[in-house]
């Protein structure tokens, strides 16, 4: 599966330094999202 910030041209530790968060907040937050996507 292709991530989102993929699509945006990004990697997921320049989103993290983006967003000021770590590396792994940005992997479960998109987790979280694709899960919610599902149910939707």
């Amino acid at each position: 599966m292709l991530r989102g910030y993929y699509k945006l041209g990004i990697n997921g530790n320049e989103l993290a330094r983006f967003l000021s968060i770590s590396r792994p907040a940005v992997s479960q937050t998109i987790q979280r999202g694709e899960k919610y996507s599902k149910q939707i």
